[in-house]
């Protein structure tokens, strides 16, 4: 049997958080964490990364897209998502901050009335704001 790679897009939804917990986990070993999925969310967080250090702990929520939401202000999670084929990680508190500079989304109806906002295909500027926050 040979192996075939997989179509991403033809996955069920856990099949795909799976598939981008494996990824981003891989990349983040570059930086020298090691990360555990937790099965409950803990403190609003998908899973942790540990430094090799033994200090460093990241409690990290782990999205589709681009997402904010108020459920995680001022809760130290870390927000990481895929934008076209890149991961990013970043505090979800700077986010926040990033998004305020470079986006009208803390004025939608989204973020008012629903409490968060996401976007599958953010700016140009957005992008590059987060640009040193890219795996």
């Amino acid at each position: 049997m040979g192996l075939q790679k997989i179509d991403f897009r033809k996955l069920g939804g856990k099949a795909k958080e799976t598939y981008n917990f494996q990824k981003v986990s891989a990349l983040l070993v570059d930086y020298g964490f090691a990360t555990n999925w937790l099965n409950v969310d803990f403190e609003s967080a998908d899973f942790i990364a540990v430094h090799f250090n033994g200090i460093d702990i990241l409690k990290v929520q782990l999205k589709s897209r681009v997402t904010i939401d108020k459920k995680y202000l001022g809760k130290s999670i870390w927000m990481t998502f895929p934008v076209y084929g890149h991961f990013y990680l970043i505090p979800h508190d700077e986010l926040i901050i990033i998004i305020e500079k470079t986006t009208n989304w803390l004025q939608t109806d989204s973020w008012m009335e629903r409490n968060a906002y996401s976007s599958q295909s953010p700016s140009k500027q957005l992008l590059e704001a987060l640009a040193s926050y890219k795996l």
